[in-house]
């Protein structure tokens, strides 16, 4: 059983849940929004890096549109209650939909809102998340119009739908765990053989080696060392799936002073001019954006070596939506052409002997702005520098950067 689970391919999970057919909101136990299927966006007619990181009833207010006093109260006594009891809740709610005022009149624009909450467990036993889902009925104008029994038995329905819903993503977590385990544990042991044999045979054997088979077994044991650093890059890859997100505010000058600062000491000796403005804050997880820009600002630092001064620029602007931050270089550049294949996991656009690294620092990084709801591209030209841009959800109520 663990080799043909050893040979089966890794799902891309946050892929397959973006993809599920019903509309779901992932929340923190303190209703932050850190996850929304394709179907709830369209659900919702906003975007995802428009939700991500805002309070559930910043998204759903309560307003005007709702159609029964104090139905924010009850949505947030029915999250309470699932938090609390640790079990599914669910309510129904009369709503205009918005969408619908204008064409064809307030009361064909009445519809039965169904908000189904379930509480999903973390390792230590707390609750870690949410799964709230919604579902959106076309209902009559009056309520009194439904048979008494309709709304508890859609409410027992949408709650059945969300705990099959949950066990679904549960299955598919161990079913990952699982196998992330096999790879590690099948394919790291004869790694460490071979670099192990390697290595008595470099110190047992040396006087009957001559220098040729020295230098052989010299690079056996670089390659089973570069695998199992190829290992380690899939296996954090993978992991940014399922990786609890810490979100916070971001100050995001702070952290790409750091990020640089500690990768300048590790260069002495070179000529950098690093130009940093004042940046946007913006929200989202500390320590993964700070992996961003370590990513980056390492790509430029290694990018600009054959320069007698580099230069490496980070800057950042803002409109109503979402921060965009960039990260110029006078390096080498590559061809525009390729940039596409940048992202992909061990893509290199320059020879191993030039530069050093296994090509997947951008993919890493790709992977943590997507699970930040942005975007990120690259744009260059060979021998003229690059840059790369990555857009993250604007900080509420905060149009400024920092210190301005």
């Amino acid at each position: 059983m663990p080799n043909r689970l050893s040979r089966l391919p890794s799902p891309d999970f946050e892929e397959l849940f973006l993809s599920l057919p019903e509309s779901i909101l992932v929340l923190l136990p303190d209703f932050t929004i850190v996850a929304a299927t394709d179907a709830c966006l369209r659900f919702l007619g906003t975007k995802r890096e428009t939700i991500l990181g805002r309070d559930l009833f910043d998204v759903l207010p309560d307003d005007s549109l709702y159609l029964e006093p104090g139905a924010g109260s009850r949505l947030r006594d029915s999250l309470t209650r699932a938090l609390k009891e640790r079990v599914p809740d669910a309510i129904t709610l009369r709503k205009l939909d918005p969408r619908q005022i204008d064409v064809a009149g307030a009361s064909s624009a009445e519809r039965i809102w169904r908000h189904a909450s379930s509480p999903v467990p973390g390792a230590s036993g707390h609750i870690a998340y949410i799964i709230h889902r919604l579902d959106d009925v076309p209902g009559p104008s009056d309520m009194g119009q439904i048979p008494a029994s309709d709304p508890s038995d859609a409410v027992l329905e949408t709650a059945e739908q969300c705990q099959e819903t949950r066990n679904n993503l549960e299955a598919l977590s161990k079913e990952y765990e699982n196998f992330a385990h096999s790879v590690s544990h099948d394919l790291r042991a004869p790694l460490r053989g071979i670099d192990m044999y390697a290595g008595v045979l470099t110190e047992d054997y040396h006087d009957r080696l001559d220098d040729e088979g020295r230098r052989l077994l010299g690079l056996v044991r670089n390659l089973a060392r570069k695998m199992n650093g190829l290992i380690d890059d899939l296996l954090r890859f993978s992991r940014l799936g399922r990786q609890r997100m810490q979100a916070a505010a971001l100050d995001m000058t702070g952290i790409a002073q750091s990020v640089f600062l500690e990768l300048r000491a590790k260069t002495p000796g070179r000529n950098v001019r690093f130009e940093l403005p004042p940046l946007p804050s913006a929200f989202g997880d500390p320590s993964l954006i700070k992996q961003v820009f370590a990513n980056l600002l390492s790509n430029a630092l290694k990018f600009t070596a054959p320069r007698e001064q580099a230069i490496i620029e980070v800057t950042g602007t803002n409109d109503a939506e979402r921060n965009t931050y960039c990260v110029r270089d006078n390096g080498v550049g590559f061809d525009p052409q390729f940039a596409g294949k940048l992202f992909g996991m061990f893509q290199r656009m320059h020879p191993q002997e030039e530069f050093e690294g296994a090509g997947a620092g951008l993919a890493l990084a790709q992977r943590i702005i997507q699970r930040h709801g942005g975007r990120i591209w690259a744009e260059a030209k060979e021998g003229e520098g690059a840059t790369f841009c990555f857009t993250l959800p604007r900080l509420a109520n905060s149009n400024k950067t920092e210190g301005g």
